[in-house]
């Protein structure tokens, strides 16, 4: 923290936040599990409907749907995608979804922390 508070009258100048990167990152991430067969409908259905909440600006109700989705082991993220494009790799699809995986929990986690919701 600065001395002249800086930082904290940026946070407080934009709440509520701005929503527009999280639900792109979060609808990139569907567009990926639909391109490239996802399974688990019930995950995804709690994905579409964080994206849902981002959409209408309930940015509160995003995190906890969210926080149903479980990352870990055995969870969302323990997925090896196939490739379905001809410029794809095993290991290129495998990073890019681990990638928007990690992009939309980091970007869900500041969420939750930005409306002091605590995490499972």
């Amino acid at each position: 923290m600065s001395k002249t508070g800086f930082y904290s009258k940026q946070m407080q100048a934009s709440y509520p936040p701005d929503l527009t990167t999280h639900l792109l990152v979060t609808k990139s991430l569907l567009k990926f599990c639909y391109e490239h067969n996802y399974k688990n409908n019930q995950w995804i259905e709690m994905i579409e409907n964080c994206a849902n909440k981002l959409e209408t600006g309930e940015g509160i109700g995003a995190v906890r749907c969210y926080s149903t989705v479980p990352l870990g082991k055995e969870g969302f993220n323990e997925w090896y995608p196939t490739p379905v494009y001809n410029n794809e790799t095993e290991e290129y699809v495998k990073v890019m979804f681990d990638a928007l995986v990690g992009l939309w929990s980091n970007l869900m986690k500041g969420l939750s922390t930005r409306y002091n919701i605590k995490q499972a």
